[in-house]
């Protein structure tokens, strides 16, 4: 795999072997290391007919796994082009739409939606709305047919509808304005079905769905600022029960910023 995420075949063609002095002769050194998080790198020269461009073969460690692989691709296009968390993502699926990587590919982008989810949440700039997200997968035909139920991915409200409408009595034309997520159904929710970890399962402990147990939590209803804080808390369960949270980045005040900044938009 070169730099762009594109195919390519590389051949051995000279294998070199220095030996050490024998055991009790003068000591030498050698050399060993391990790169950080994904335990892949680039490898190569530049190509001479044009220096600015090294051809970068991608290697990694026997026995790691593919969405390790996904993630060093995703994350080398990002550093390379210097995109956002999601152009990034959309190049990915560009580079990753011929049917032979496809396979692979989509059989892992439940880890390559979580690792571009959690990078846009790790600084509110870069959080698209739930409407910029789904334009640009309907624009994108690389993003066409892998965003669904049929390859598991769907576009989150990070403010869920019924909260939104029902709950809080945003207008209907605002719904879709707000901060959205990439996220893998099983991180979401499979229509009416929800997995014990997923956002909307972990979400209804704290801002319940159905009307009952809202009125019995909720008995003089929910004001923005209250939702703000249960909205948080879900999301820090969310993080925690899934094993996302980074000690380096605080992704759960970086989005719940995004979330109230639009919420305090709303007329």
């Amino acid at each position: 795999m070169t730099t762009d995420g594109s195919a390519a075949t590389s051949y051995i063609t000279d294998v070199q072997v220095e030996r050490g002095p024998p055991a009790g002769a003068a000591r030498f050194t050698t050399y060993n290391f391990e790169v950080a998080d994904w335990s892949t790198y680039f490898v190569s020269p530049p190509d001479e007919a044009d220096e600015d461009n090294p051809i970068g073969l991608w290697v990694h460690n026997t026995g790691r796994g593919a969405c390790e692989r996904i993630a060093s691709i995703y994350h080398r296009i990002r550093d390379r082009d210097g995109l956002s968390p999601f152009d990034s993502f959309t190049v990915f699926m560009e580079k990753t739409n011929q049917p032979a990587r496809r396979a692979v590919v989509d059989s892992h982008l439940r880890y390559a939606a979580r690792e571009m989810s959690l990078d846009m949440m790790s600084d509110p700039a870069h959080v698209l709305s739930h409407a910029q997200m789904k334009n640009a997968i309907a624009n994108n035909p690389a993003m066409q047919g892998r965003v669904g139920l049929a390859t598991k991915l769907e576009v989150h409200h990070s403010v869920p509808i019924y909260v939104q409408g029902r709950i809080i009595g945003f207008p209907t034309d605002r719904l879709n304005d707000c901060p959205g997520l990439l996220l893998h159904v099983v991180d979401h929710k499979i229509g009416n079905i929800k997995r014990p970890n997923s956002f909307h399962t972990i979400l209804n402990k704290y801002i319940p769905e159905h009307p009952s147990r809202f009125n019995d939590k909720f008995p003089n209803g929910l004001s923005r600022d209250r939702a703000k804080t249960e909205l948080t808390n879900a999301y820090r369960d969310w993080l925690i029960q899934n094993g996302l949270e980074d000690p380096g980045i605080d992704h759960l005040a970086n989005f719940s910023a995004r979330i109230s900044a639009w919420m305090d938009s709303v007329p």
